[in-house]
């Protein structure tokens, strides 16, 4: 064969190969890019519907921390302090604080979820001293209803009193659970990277002065 039509094969295939190879490795680039796009994209849509639960859960987390604050503020008579945490306990759930645990728990942190599940299973504790707390008024309650005022006054003396010091005192340190989940939460909301930078957390646990 003519050793210039030769040459000419030879080109024309060397072309086609480094076409070949060409297009091939730009389609399997322009796949993983896809790829990692749509993984991006789905990452910040999970990270939307987080970072929305975690705000929520802030919000009400302050709402619930201002009504045990005004709980606690008891007056001086144990009947009148146990009638006061009964009420607060009885409002304690709230439908938005129901939703907000709702959502924690379907887009929540290992760490957050832990933290949630401890400030839930302190507040079954809580509820469950209050509810002592008043089987022992009832009781008082009952005393009175008979007139036997002595009797009345031991038991208000000697079960409720105590009672009322044993709710309150739990339900501060179910305070300091909740503070805990709050701060958990508003930190993993402040560094989770949100379009280049960390997202920062208008929220801030504060006392009712």
């Amino acid at each position: 064969m003519d050793p210039v039509i030769w040459a000419a094969i030879v080109g024309v295939g060397g072309s086609v190969i480094v076409a070949l190879v060409g297009f091939f490795t730009t389609r399997a680039i322009s796949g993983q890019t896809m790829r990692a796009s749509m993984a991006e994209a789905h990452d910040n849509r999970i990270w939307d519907k987080k970072a929305t639960a975690y705000e929520t859960a802030l919000t009400e987390l302050a709402n619930r921390k201002l009504e045990r604050e005004s709980a606690l503020r008891l007056p001086p008579d144990p009947m009148t302090a146990g009638e006061q945490l009964a009420n607060y306990f009885a409002t304690r759930d709230t439908p938005e604080w129901l939703a907000a645990e709702g959502r924690l728990m379907a887009y929540s942190s290992k760490k957050v979820w832990d933290a949630l599940q401890a400030a839930r299973s302190y507040d079954c504790e809580t509820a469950g001293l209050n509810s002592e707390l008043k089987e022992r008024m009832e009781e008082a309650h009952q005393f009175q209803r008979d007139g036997n005022h002595p009797g009345m006054q031991q038991v208000i003396d000697q079960q409720v009193s105590p009672a009322v010091k044993k709710t309150s005192e739990a339900l501060r340190t179910s305070v300091e659970r909740d503070r805990a989940l709050f701060e958990l939460i508003r930190g993993e909301l402040q560094m989770q990277p949100r379009y280049g930078r960390p997202r920062r957390s208008k929220f801030a646990w504060r006392s009712r002065r």
